[in-house]
């Protein structure tokens, strides 16, 4: 139950941070290229 809190906390942290950078438009591509990338791994992974 501590891993998964722990884990929650670090993806709602995560979500907030480039959520905040995503708000810069020089960073907005960089940002979306990320996040593609990461959904692609995770769906790998799974």
């Amino acid at each position: 139950m501590k891993g998964l809190n722990s884990g929650c906390n670090q993806v709602s942290f995560l979500i907030v941070f480039f959520l905040s950078r995503a708000r810069v438009r020089a960073h907005y591509r960089e940002f979306a290229l990320f996040a593609f990338t990461t959904f692609t791994k995770s769906l790998v992974i799974v």
